[in-house]
């Protein structure tokens, strides 16, 4: 007994694994009093096993971005979010390891998920620490490292909880403050704290496909949703994460 504790412990107990096409979770963003309908979407699936998920936020319009994760929820990329408004960013800075959650016991976990920047301009944050077991819930409270090829630094805190129903996440909250410098030295903040919960909404399922826009290979061409929306950064202006 004591040993199959021990690999429970080793074991990641919330993630995204693969999913249908018509599988559709549908949750409510709430944040500084207000809410926002947020969906989750499996879209496809890739050869080195991560699957890419559509997640778009109602918020003053639709937003939709490919969430690209392994199936231990650790977030590879967030593609189409750098056209995103600055707000909706801010809105869901610490939203990514709570929605995919990576949720590990073991000491040295490191986790990390993009704030801003298209492409090779991206920055990410990287979370080093456990989760820990809070009765029904797990909490999280890492160590915060800002990760930039353009040169922004920052410092700050980050904290999480999830609920778990099997691998999939049905509540979550997280606390993200941090201030974010330029490398000439002038720094702003960024805030985001919210909760997310299931609700039984009827989802809008969207259909997907890949779209080669550049001459690449179907499987590293961005998504284009029926309403003409390509879930891509290119081109998109670094700035500000």
């Amino acid at each position: 007994m004591i040993v199959v504790a021990l690999l429970a412990a080793c074991l990641p107990h919330g993630a995204l694994g693969a999913g249908t096409a018509d599988l559709v979770t549908s949750y409510l963003l709430e944040s500084d009093g207000q809410s926002y309908p947020l969906t989750r979407q499996w879209a496809r699936a890739f050869s080195d096993g991560s699957n890419g998920w559509i997640v778009c936020v109602e918020a003053a319009g639709a937003h939709c971005a490919e969430l690209r994760a392994f199936h231990t929820g650790e977030v590879l990329a967030l593609r189409g979010m750098a056209a995103w408004p600055a707000d909706v960013r801010a809105l869901t800075a610490g939203l990514w390891p709570v929605l995919s959650a990576r949720v590990n016991l073991t000491s040295g976990l490191v986790s990390s998920w993009p704030i801003g920047g298209p492409g090779r301009d991206e920055t990410r944050l990287v979370a080093t620490g456990a989760w820990a077991r809070e009765g029904r819930r797990f909490g999280w409270s890492p160590t915060l490292a800002v990760v930039s090829a353009t040169g922004w630094t920052g410092s700050g805190h980050f904290g999480a909880t999830v609920m778990l129903d099997g691998t999939e996440v049905v509540e979550g909250t997280w606390a993200l403050e941090i201030t974010l410098c330029r490398a000439g030295g002038a720094c702003q903040p960024l805030v985001s704290r919210g909760a997310l919960r299931t609700t039984p909404a009827a989802a809008v399922l969207r259909a997907a496909h890949p779209c080669p826009q550049r001459g690449e290979s179907g499987s590293r061409a961005p998504l284009c949703l029926a309403d003409g929306t390509v879930l891509d950064d290119a081109g998109a202006a670094g700035g500000t994460p």
